[in-house]
């Protein structure tokens, strides 16, 4: 709204000042007489945004030129800001229905993981469902883009926090690729776009709206794999990968710092 106003005042001023650069730039449809500043103020207001009322008319030829370029104009404001605040209120729940469509799979990487373990392997359904989240994720990062002022839109809900679903499912991806023994690893067909994706969202926002934390995101521990019966690696191996992926976690805790959450994602 703050943007729709900035673009109505300037205009509106811009054009006001165009008529007021001459004293028979706007006239009395019946008297002739000159307006006075504030009946331009008038007679710019309503043809920007109306066709005129008829009462005040351009005084000169190139008058009758800035009017219809003033209506055209302010046609054109109006259509682009109903457009543009359509276009941020789709991009607005399309990242709070990403991260809800995410914490439908686990509230956190335990959920996620143990969902998804049929006690043999990872289910192929669970596969899908990896593999439906990287088109969106993706879309989540140029609508960033395209419309920085949806990174601010914040939800004091966790299942509908962007930067929460991120983190658990950042968690999960860890554990399946680092903890998990590779025989029980799920298809990496699935996984690696899937990471590729999250990569690419954080390199996106790092920078244009957040920092790297100076501490990364605590990494779950491989008691999570063990309580689900999920084979795991041997915690020395697991250690060396969480620290191959320190830069990482530091951007998702920056992520969850600049989204209002403080606290530890796995604490909920």
């Amino acid at each position: 709204m703050a943007t729709f106003l900035s673009w109505t005042v300037l205009l509106w001023t811009g054009w006001w000042l165009v008529f007021t650069a001459e004293d028979s730039a706007v006239v009395a449809s019946r008297t002739a007489e000159p307006a006075d500043a504030w009946t331009r103020v008038y007679y710019t207001g309503y043809t920007v945004f109306t066709l005129g009322t008829g009462d005040y008319v351009p005084g000169s030829p190139w008058a009758q030129g800035a009017t219809t370029v003033a209506t055209l104009s302010g046609l054109f404001l109006v259509t682009l800001s109903i457009t543009y605040l359509v276009q941020v209120v789709e991009a607005v729940v399309h990242k709070r229905v990403l991260a809800e469509q995410i914490h439908a799979l686990g509230r956190d990487a335990a959920r996620i993981v143990a969902g998804g373990w049929t006690g043999t392997a990872f289910s192929s359904m669970f596969n899908q469902h990896l593999v439906s989240l990287t088109a969106p994720l993706l879309r989540m990062g140029e609508q960033h883009l395209a419309y920085p002022v949806v990174h601010y839109f914040h939800s004091a809900s966790r299942s509908k926090a962007p930067s929460r679903a991120i983190a658990a499912l950042d968690d999960a991806l860890l554990l399946l690729h680092a903890g998990a023994a590779p025989s029980a690893r799920p298809d990496p067909s699935a996984t690696g776009p899937l990471l590729a994706a999250l990569d690419q969202v954080l390199d996106t926002l790092r920078g244009q709206f957040f920092t790297r934390a100076e501490r990364e995101l605590p990494a779950p521990p491989l008691s999570v794999l063990h309580r689900a019966g999920i084979p795991a690696v041997e915690e020395e191996k697991y250690a060396e990968r969480v620290r191959e992926h320190a830069g990482r976690r530091r951007t998702i805790q920056g992520f969850l710092h600049s989204d209002g959450w403080r606290d530890d994602p796995a604490a909920s």
